[in-house]
């Protein structure tokens, strides 16, 4: 299980995403992987933000590489493929985006028994909570 918070800037996030891919690479062959925490990325701006000029950007392509490399999903989106919700706020402008995610192995989908995103008290974020059934060893 890895809990990630990742830079807000570009250049910084770059290279915090390249290091987060030789971590993945060198734990996936053993391990099965929970990634987790503020990605401070929109991978899909169609149902994932609202308000401002949202883009699809080299991070997030950058982001998808990584999840296909070491077979990672979006566990939240797989359960809810037709729902716009969003983890942070922005209140004026109203900016709405899901930068918070769980990102599974592949094979753990069976494993989840909910995903849901939630009210934190004291952030600008919204929770994202992952409940796991049972894991396989």
């Amino acid at each position: 299980m890895i809990n990630i918070y990742a830079p807000n800037k570009t250049t910084e996030q770059s290279l915090f995403f390249h290091k987060i891919t030789d971590l993945i690479s060198n734990e996936a062959g053993s391990h099965k992987i929970l990634l987790g925490g503020d990605f401070n990325v929109i991978l899909d701006p169609s149902m994932d933000a609202f308000g401002g000029n949202p883009a699809y950007k080299d991070l997030a392509k950058l982001l998808d590489e990584v999840l296909a490399e070491n077979d990672l999903v979006d566990i939240w989106r797989i359960q809810n493929p037709d729902v716009k919700r969003f983890t942070w706020m922005q209140k004026t402008p109203l900016i709405q985006p899901r930068l918070d995610y769980w990102f599974i192995d592949d094979s753990l989908q069976d494993d989840i028994a909910k995903i849901d995103i939630v009210t934190a008290i004291r952030t600008d974020h919204s929770a994202v909570i992952l409940e796991i059934d049972s894991l396989d060893t």
